[in-house]
């Protein structure tokens, strides 16, 4: 790779540490919504990667967005 090159964005790592996230807070929240935030990160993992190889993708921006909002109402819901 030439020193300018920029790396093409991966998503491997972060999908394998979603689960990593889900079994810590599994004792906390329970089954059930490890199973939906699980989900909810495969989701922002998968279009944040597109959103960052096509740079900046507006739709790819819209659903990143949304799908947060997602994430922080499950939090919200069953945050101590």
């Amino acid at each position: 790779m030439s020193p300018t090159a920029v790396p093409k964005p991966t998503a491997a790592r972060p999908m394998r540490r979603r689960f990593d996230i889900g079994d810590g807070i599994k004792p906390g929240y329970g089954g059930r919504t490890v199973h939906v935030l699980i989900g909810l990160l495969q989701v922002d993992i998968t279009t944040a990667t597109a959103n960052v190889s096509k740079g900046g993708d507006k739709a790819a921006s819209d659903t990143a967005a949304a799908n947060a909002q997602k994430i922080a109402a499950v939090h919200d819901k069953f945050a101590c």
